[in-house]
């Protein structure tokens, strides 16, 4: 039975973490402008607010064709067994929908 317990925990825990982000993300802007309008970080009891950025590339259509290329050699790799195959295991849950819904 230990293992159920287990099983309905990590069931709870999933649903709540999708509640959070949903709440996180309809916070994210209100908090992202305060931080950008002070023009520096923001210090409270509880922790501190940086604004921090990530650089997004967006290649031209050379480099684009040559990296589907690339792409269609890696398959022809994992095609012939040249390449070595790595697994990662991961739990994927689903919860039961709600038919009120």
């Amino acid at each position: 039975m230990e293992t159920e317990k287990a099983m309905e925990r990590y069931a709870v825990i999933k649903t709540r973490i999708k509640e959070l982000q949903k709440e996180e993300d309809l916070l994210k802007p209100l908090v992202l402008k305060a931080v950008s309008d002070n023009g520096e970080p923001i210090k409270k009891d509880y922790g501190t607010f940086v604004k921090s950025s990530r650089h997004n590339y967006e290649y031209s259509e050379g480099l684009q064709a040559q990296l589907e290329i690339v792409k269609i050699k890696q398959t022809d790799e994992v095609e012939q067994g040249i390449a070595k195959d790595k697994v990662t295991e991961y739990i994927t849950y689903k919860p039961v929908k709600n038919k009120n819904v």
